[in-house]
């Protein structure tokens, strides 16, 4: 929406997304984890350039989100270590 605003251009989704599997689970939630945190940069840097608040405050909600995913993949890994730890510990 903000892309069309300032370009009046629509963007098209891509209809086929190829998957990569990850060698395990714990890399494949560090990877999405990592994805997260290079989404928050790249979104920071645009809130920047962005010529009101209105916009601004758009890509904050964007931001927040892209945070709050971090946080459940965090606690994720979090739980998957702890288990690991737990069956090593037993």
């Amino acid at each position: 929406m903000i892309f069309e605003a300032f370009t009046g251009k629509t963007i098209q989704s891509p209809t086929e997304v190829q998957f990569q599997k990850p060698n395990s689970f714990i890399e494949g939630v560090e990877k999405a984890l990592m994805g997260e945190l290079r989404a928050v940069e790249k979104y920071r840097n645009i809130r920047a350039g962005m010529p009101n608040r209105y916009y601004r405050d758009m890509i904050f909600e964007i931001i927040t989100d892209e945070l709050k995913h971090a946080s459940k993949y965090n606690f994720i890994m979090n739980l998957e270590l702890k288990r690991k730890l737990k069956d090593v510990t037993d």
